[in-house]
C-alpha cells in the first residue's frame, strides 16, 4: 500500500505540476488514423520500419487502420517502426514524457521471449543495433527489463516479474538530463519507478556521431523464432491506438 500511495502521489504532483502546460505545448502526437505508418498526425515521414538487431528477419509488416498501429515480424530480437532523430525529443534539453497508449498484444507467443519493446536512442537509422540506448522490453511471461546500452554495454535499470496477466495497457517514460521514471498502467492500478539512466549528454550519440541530444523513439515487436526466408507469417502482433511526446516540466519525481 505505502508504494501504491507513493505512486499515486507522486503522479498527481507531477499532473498539478505541469499537466495543463504539457497539454498546451504537446511536443508530438500519433492516434494512427490517417492509414499511412510513415505519417503522424501532423508530421509526414516521421516512421520508418526497421528490421531486428541481428538482421536476420526477412518479413516485418507494420500497418495502421481503424486508429491502430500493428506490427509483426519474424525476428524474435524484434523489428518494428522508429521516428527518425529530432531536436524535440532531446530530454536533456528539457524532461519529457514518451508515452504509449492503448498497448495490447495478440497471438501466444513463448513465455520466455520478448514480446514488446520501446525507447529512445539516438541512433535513428538502425535503433535494433542496441549500441546507445534506453529500452523497455516485456516478455511473455509476465517479466519486464528496463535496459541501459552504453557503447554496446548492457545495464539491467529494472529486472522485474509482476502479478498480473496481462501487459499494461499504458505506458509513460519520462526522462530528464540524468533521471527516469517509468509508469504502469492496467485497468486494476500502475506501478511506478524511478532512478538514474547512466547517460550524460556527450554519452547519447548514434555510432560514429558526434553529441547533439537528437533523440528517436522506437516500438517493436518480436515472436517466437525467426522463420527464415519467409514472406507471410501469422505471428503474434503488437498494437498501439497512440502515441503521444509531452514536456514534464519541472522535472521527476524524487
Amino acid at each position: 500500500m505505502k508504494a501504491k500511495r507513493l505512486f499515486e502521489a507522486c503522479v498527481l504532483a507531477t499532473a498539478l505540476a505541469w499537466g495543463g502546460m504539457a497539454q498546451a505545448v504537446q511536443v508530438f502526437v500519433d492516434n494512427f488514423a490517417n492509414d499511412v505508418v510513415e505519417d503522424a498526425d501532423t508530421v509526414p515521414g516521421i516512421w520508418q520500419v526497421r528490421k531486428g538487431s541481428y538482421g536476420i528477419s526477412s518479413y516485418i509488416q507494420a500497418t495502421e487502420a481503424n486508429g491502430l498501429i500493428a506490427i509483426e515480424t519474424n525476428d524474435r530480437y524484434g523489428g518494428g517502426i522508429v521516428t527518425t532523430t529530432s531536436p524535440d525529443f532531446d530530454f536533456f534539453a528539457r524532461p519529457l514524457k514518451f508515452t504509449i497508449d492503448g498497448l495490447t498484444v495478440s497471438g501466444t507467443g513463448h513465455p520466455s521471449y520478448q514480446v514488446v519493446r520501446f525507447g529512445v536512442t539516438p541512433n535513428g537509422n538502425n535503433p535494433f543495433q542496441r549500441v546507445n540506448q534506453l529500452e523497455l522490453s516485456f516478455t511473455g511471461n509476465r517479466h519486464f527489463t528496463f535496459m541501459a546500452y552504453k557503447n554496446a554495454q548492457l545495464t539491467y535499470l529494472i529486472n522485474f516479474n509482476y502479478s498480473l496477466p496481462e501487459i499494461p495497457n499504458r505506458i509513460e517514460l519520462v526522462l530528464d538530463a540524468t533521471r527516469y521514471e517509468l509508469r504502469f498502467f492496467w485497468s486494476g492500478g500502475g506501478m511506478f519507478f524511478q532512478g538514474d539512466h547512466g547517460f550524460d549528454f556527450n554519452s547519447w550519440v548514434a555510432p560514429g556521431g558526434a553529441p547533439t541530444g537528437e533523440t528517436a523513439l522506437f516500438l517493436a515487436a518480436s515472436t517466437v523464432v525467426p522463420r527464415y526466408n519467409a514472406t507471410t507469417l501469422t505471428a503474434d502482433a503488437v498494437m498501439v491506438d497512440e502515441v503521444i511526446v509531452n514536456p514534464a516540466g519541472n522535472g521527476l519525481c524524487q
